[in-house]
């Protein structure tokens, strides 16, 4: 179900997944390259809000509330990273996209990455919530980065990679973090200074300012490339 308004370009749109749904919302230009933002741990896609501006203009931005997440329902089970992938690239199926860029926050990078080895082949680049939702996704995701870390994970891949840390950052230390990351090709690091570990909420400019640059860039490469 969709909702446009002649003075809102923001699309609001209700995306089923089997007998469920996924709570999608819509910015920027349809027939602009897809820009998928997917939010972390009792996140929602409001906190991209201060983000969006920045990409829109050249950017189709497609937000997703991951189950058990803002708008999205919270069945009693399938938090795990791989299953929220698979609905996350549902929803896309939906909105008939089959080539897109992914922009994860902490653990939404862990479904970001799920999502890209899902689908290799379509990647360019990368509140009201329950506690059965949040332990379960929380466990989901130490599943999944117990098999294989995500820089390793997204080095297989081959696909291009941005990785923006807060220096504050208490959950992740970026030092660390960011040697870590060092074993994917050509990754781009940026560290944030005075900002901790929700670079989105945190310091919204800058972090839209970034993604933007490493979207127009990566386009760039491409069109080489081609």
């Amino acid at each position: 179900m969709s909702h446009r308004t002649t003075d809102d370009p923001k699309v609001c749109t209700t995306v089923p997944f089997g007998d469920d749904e996924l709570n999608v919302v819509q910015d920027g230009q349809h027939d602009a390259t897809p820009l998928l933002l997917i939010h972390g741990l009792a996140g929602s896609t409001a906190w991209w809000d201060s983000v969006v501006p920045m990409p829109a203009p050249n950017f189709r931005i497609v937000r997703v509330d991951l189950k058990g997440h803002g708008k999205s329902p919270s069945p009693r089970q399938g938090y795990d990273t791989a299953t929220q992938a698979r609905r996350v690239a549902a929803a896309l199926d939906r909105l008939g996209i089959s080539r897109f860029s992914i922009v994860g926050h902490s653990t939404g990078g862990y479904v970001a990455t799920a999502l890209a080895e899902l689908r290799r082949d379509a990647v360019d680049s990368i509140q009201n919530m329950i506690q059965r939702a949040f332990a379960s996704t929380a466990r989901g995701s130490l599943e999944y980065i117990r098999v294989r870390s995500v820089p390793d994970r997204l080095a297989a891949l081959g696909v291009p990679v941005q990785v923006i840390f807060g220096v504050e950052d208490r959950r992740y230390r970026s030092s660390s973090a960011t040697d870590e990351y060092r074993v994917i090709p050509d990754a781009r690091i940026d560290l944030l200074e005075g900002v901790g570990h929700t670079p989105m909420l945190e310091a919204p400019q800058t972090t839209g300012r970034l993604l933007s640059d490493f979207m127009a860039n990566d386009s760039d490469r491409n069109r080489q490339a081609g």
